[in-house]
């Protein structure tokens, strides 16, 4: 593109639009993260954030882009079906993280991301086309609403 005419001017039109963008989405997650950590300042998370992912974009290759969106079903599949069955539940926080950290580990053996080295040392245990969102989202959502209640 920017050997075309007025590519620099191209370029640089969608770098200016695209960075409103990443500026949001820092932003966004700072405040996400400040739910958390309501005494955290969220100047400093927005800076640590900011960090990371500037970080993650010099270092990791967009060959390995499709590991970084697997990695994010890995988190967001069995959190989603955890999430909606916490919805028919009494609150219980403890059931909800742990629904929802098996059905990232469930996720990770039956497809495992390079980004976190697991594709090096876990075998998926069988080659099926059923994928590992189904059994996530299940195993995140059945966990928590088998979770027992206390009285």
């Amino acid at each position: 593109m920017l050997a075309l005419p007025l590519g620099v001017l191209v370029a640089s039109i969608l770098v200016v639009d695209e960075s409103e963008k990443a500026f949001a989405n820092i932003y966004s997650t700072a405040v996400s993260v400040r739910n958390l950590a309501p005494r955290a300042p969220q100047a400093l998370i927005a800076i640590v954030i900011g960090i990371i992912v500037t970080i993650g974009a010099l270092t990791i290759s967009l060959d390995r882009f499709s590991d970084v969106l697997y990695l994010l079903g890995a988190v967001f599949v069995p959190l989603f079906g955890a999430g909606f069955a916490n919805r028919l539940r009494p609150v219980a926080p403890m059931a909800t993280v742990t629904a929802w950290l098996v059905g990232f580990l469930v996720y990770e053996w039956l497809s495992p991301t390079h980004l976190l080295g697991l594709a090096d040392h876990i075998t998926p245990p069988f080659d099926s086309a059923l994928g590992a969102t189904l059994p996530a989202f299940m195993l995140g959502g059945l966990i928590r609403l088998t979770w027992p209640i206390r009285s």
